[in-house]
């Protein structure tokens, strides 16, 4: 086992170097193009397809609101100053259904490329959690509150960064700043204190307009005022907001509109990538998208399957070792997936992602047997329904009696009645 690790060369805290450097950027040419195949790898690639023109617009929107939000300063080219690479990244944003419905792109910096001390500090961001998201949900439909989702448009470059850092001139789309490098004045997608500097700024925000953070979740936030309140969860760009006041809802929008580039979407039927249906005071969640795309782009063969897993499992230790890579992907995939809207797949992703720093042959042939699961039930969807009694419920067990000095765990939460974990 020393001598695998030896083998995978990991120089893990320490400050990059050329070869770390050379070989991040290696992956990035290399990765597949998950989970949407038709997307670019960059500007050129993007001229050469069918929707140039809609790439385009969105490239030359991206650098409309640079500009609009003073994001950079054009500098001359200084000797011996560190500019960052950067690169486009290019997305398609679906509707429920999976019909296209926006382009979008991103001016992005090859964070890998900054060294710790010198071009960032401290990095903590919360992490929200779809555990919290499902309470909320269950909250609306029992207590029947007026909710709306909002996207951010923009999001990291509304906020300031404090460190001197000079990135390459996007001279694809402005020949006129060739030869010039461009000095940040805002948190660009891709340094990695972006996440940081843009939940400080959306924080200062919330405060400003009296609400306040949880101290259980630092995505989450409340102001209550007599019998009426408002609830906001944050997953980095996209939000919801609940409340039993619809003064109140018209007030919040409307000051965080003056601080924000902010899109309102009172339809309700789609939220960080979950699909969501109410019907009769029944909750439905799915995210078959995701599923088919998981299933579509699996590079191996597989036969439809009726359980997650077999019910004689090998030991993935006992096997020889594989690539690490496009296995992680799936499992992160899967693991969202499960946390959505997807239970049934809780302990087969939990279990394969035991291995995952290290997979094994037998761990691609127990993938292969859950996404032959995955493809024979990708329409499944998750169905809540709130009862009267608010109780909230937690049960929790552990065995012993499997692998030796090895312990299984598991647990249940549950609110009004519904499994929210």
């Amino acid at each position: 086992m020393d001598n695998l690790l030896s083998s995978l060369k990991l120089q893990l805290g320490k400050v990059p170097t050329n070869k770390i450097v050379d070989q991040q950027q290696s992956n990035i040419d290399s990765t597949r193009l998950i989970p949407d195949l038709k997307i670019p790898n960059n500007i050129r690639d993007a001229m050469m397809t069918n929707d140039a023109t809609k790439w385009l617009e969105a490239a030359k929107n991206e650098l409309h609101q640079s500009d609009r939000l003073n994001v950079w300063t054009a500098f001359d080219a200084i000797p011996n100053i560190k500019v960052l690479e950067v690169q486009w990244i290019f997305a398609l944003k679906h509707e429920n259904e999976g019909k296209i419905i926006k382009h979008k792109v991103q001016y992005a910096v090859k964070g890998f490329m900054q060294h710790p001390g010198q071009d960032f500090g401290d990095l903590y961001s919360p992490k929200e959690s779809l555990v919290t998201l499902c309470l909320i949900i269950i909250l609306k439909v029992k207590k029947k509150l007026h909710m709306t989702t909002f996207d951010v448009s923009g999001a990291y470059i509304h906020s300031s960064i404090e460190e001197e850092i000079y990135v390459k001139a996007p001279t694809e789309l402005s020949p006129e700043i060739k030869g010039k490098v461009m000095k940040l004045n805002k948190a660009l997608f891709g340094t990695k204190q972006a996440a940081r500097y843009w939940w400080l700024f959306f924080k200062s925000i919330m405060e400003s307009m009296g609400l306040v953070e949880m101290e259980f979740e630092a995505s989450l936030y409340v102001y209550k005022k007599g019998d009426s309140y408002i609830i906001i969860w944050m997953h980095v760009d996209n939000g919801v907001l609940l409340t039993n006041d619809n003064a109140m809802l018209s007030q919040v929008q409307s000051q965080m509109t003056t601080k924000l580039e902010v899109k309102w979407n009172h339809q309700q039927d789609r939220i960080v990538g979950i699909n969501l249906n109410i019907i009769d005071n029944e909750l439905h969640l799915e995210q078959r998208l995701l599923a088919t795309q998981i299933v579509e782009t699996y590079p191996r063969c597989t036969i439809t399957k009726s359980t997650p897993l077999p019910l004689q499992q090998c030991d993935p230790e006992d096997a020889t070792p594989v690539s690490i890579k496009e296995l992680q992907h799936f499992i992160r995939s899967l693991m969202y997936l499960t946390s959505g809207s997807r239970p049934d797949l809780d302990f087969s992703v939990n279990f394969l992602a035991r291995y995952s720093h290290i997979p094994m042959e037998e761990c691609w042939n127990l993938l292969d047997h859950l996404i032959g699961y995955l493809k024979k039930t990708t329409n499944k969807l998750l169905k809540l329904r709130p009862i009267m009694m608010c109780h909230l419920a937690l049960w929790t067990d552990a065995n012993w009696g499997g692998t030796f000095e090895r312990l299984t765990s598991g647990g249940l939460i549950r609110y009004a009645g519904c499994p929210v974990q």
